[in-house]
């Protein structure tokens, strides 16, 4: 028998249901191989279960129990998504109190990206996954990545064509034919995946698949000619936040024609403007299956 008193069976003073209480922020590394890459992460997990009315706390050390259990037993082949999931399967079993389980992991990978030039950098790009589990079995996992790319404004350079056009006239065929000068902007386009049952999708695929879109990611390593096509690029493809999420959505339907039509997609674009105090913003929030109509 435990000499120690269990405080946290006993009854609380008001009677009332916790929806989430556990640990936050808990870094733990990784190896995930996928493909014929292997991916040394660091993890940051928040973990929460569900807490009856009648019981005054959760057992706070089964969660790091659960966390640790799932990746000191990892095999290199486990996708993140799955580590979360398994880790809210491992939490049900550990809390046979609680009726769901929750999982919160961020990390970041990079991928090795090359410039025109032949410059290799590597680029980071932020991950986010949630998954909730409940003991009736009923499953939900939302995955996210971010990636930065380069836009220039349509609207600037339309006005800026005008004022050229005016102030040099004899240029006007030229202007009329040519990309003019426009302000660039850093973008920020996050793609989502939320779903009930497993999905077999790389997350290498879901950024490259972006960055195709978008004439590549930012890098950090450019010398002049790099600088000079990136911008280029962007200006002969000037886009609103609105464009690219449309354009990425109408494309990510096409592209992964596998997925199920019940998938919930969400696009956003954050632009960072370089001649605005403020970001200017666009999502798209549907699913595969209601684009696809569309």
């Amino acid at each position: 028998m435990d000499k120690y008193k269990d405080v946290q069976g006993g009854k609380p003073k008001h009677l009332l249901k916790v929806d989430r209480v556990g640990v936050k922020n808990v870094r733990v590394p990784v190896s995930v191989k996928r493909g014929k890459e292997n991916f040394n992460l660091s993890l940051s997990l928040n973990v929460f279960v569900d807490l009856p009315e009648w019981r005054k706390g959760a057992d706070m050390s089964r969660t790091i129990e659960a966390i640790n259990s799932i990746v000191s037993g990892q095999e290199k082949k486990d996708a993140l998504e799955h580590m979360a999931m398994n880790i809210c399967e491992e939490c049900l079993k550990r809390f046979e109190y609680s009726t769901r389980s929750i999982v919160e992991l961020k990390t970041t990978i990079f991928l090795n990206r090359s410039s025109v030039g032949g410059l290799d950098s590597l680029v980071p790009y932020e991950v986010n996954i949630v998954s909730e589990l409940g003991r009736n079995g009923k499953s939900n996992t939302s995955l996210s990545v971010e990636i930065m790319v380069i836009n220039a404004c349509p609207c600037a350079m339309e006005t800026a064509r005008t004022i050229l056009m005016e102030k040099m006239p004899e240029m006007e065929e030229l202007l009329d034919n040519i990309p003019v000068i426009t302000h660039n902007q850093r973008n920020h386009v996050t793609i989502t995946l939320e779903y009930n049952e497993k999905l077999e999708i790389e997350i290498k695929d879901l950024i490259e698949f972006v960055e195709d879109r978008m004439n590549g990611s930012l890098l950090p390593l450019l010398k002049r000619r790099d600088e000079g096509e990136m911008v280029v690029k962007a200006h002969l493809n000037p886009m609103f936040v609105e464009d690219i999420i449309r354009d990425i959505s109408y494309n990510m339907v096409r592209k992964f024609s596998n997925i199920k039509d019940d998938v919930k997609l969400i696009v956003s674009s954050e632009s960072e403007e370089s001649i605005h105090p403020h970001n200017a913003f666009a999502e798209i929030s549907s699913t595969f299956g209601q684009i696809r109509k569309e």
